[in-house]
């Protein structure tokens, strides 16, 4: 049984876990491109810091992190970007609590399709077929999966987090969540 967990939208002080985590993921799932991927850091880093309003961490009762997921909006797709769980924390459930938070997340943004592309040496692939994912083609080394999002979630029944998710007036597509006093509600997990 994992121990209780909530999620909470990201902050700048996450961007070193980030990092870190992102680094970690490129050395032992992609050493091949981990020297590219360096090349690249100050692009990738503007990417995090633009994916900062649709990053949601998953934190346990003392604030500690436990693993994030990110995603990009462009019409009516949502792209997980990143999900990350710590490996002493992995098959617990958190990532399907962190899968499951960005279609919730997402839906009321506009999104009808979840999308995500996974390299084929990455056993997350196997949290994506069991949430309802469908593999959709390739690019390159990555599988590409997709879902569709169905109807908008009813929002009565949702996690507080997920209902304040609104639009951005300025006419761009992009969310932003406010949640008031920044608190996160706690979630309960559990497998």
């Amino acid at each position: 049984m994992t121990a209780p967990t909530r999620l909470r939208p990201a902050e700048v002080s996450d961007l070193p876990f980030i990092l870190r985590k992102e680094l970690e993921y490129m050395k032992t799932v992609e050493p091949d491109a981990h020297q590219g991927w360096l090349a690249a850091l100050d692009l990738n880093l503007e990417f995090w810091i633009e994916c900062l309003p649709r990053t949601l961490f998953c934190v346990d009762d003392d604030g500690r992190q436990l693993g994030y997921a990110m995603w990009t909006l462009e019409g009516d797709s949502a792209t997980l970007a990143s999900i990350h769980i710590l490996d002493s924390h992995r098959r617990r459930g958190l990532g399907r609590l962190l899968l499951e938070a960005f279609e919730q997340s997402a839906h009321p943004t506009g999104a009808r399709v979840a999308k995500l592309g996974v390299h084929r040496n990455n056993q997350a692939r196997l949290l994506y077929e069991a949430a309802g994912y469908e593999a959709t083609g390739r690019d390159g080394d990555y599988v590409l999966f997709s879902k569709a999002l169905g109807d908008p979630p009813n929002l009565l029944h949702a996690h507080p987090y997920f209902t304040s998710v609104k639009r951005v007036p300025s006419g761009s597509d992009r969310a932003e969540r406010s949640m008031g006093s920044g608190s996160a509600a706690p979630i309960p997990t559990s497998e």
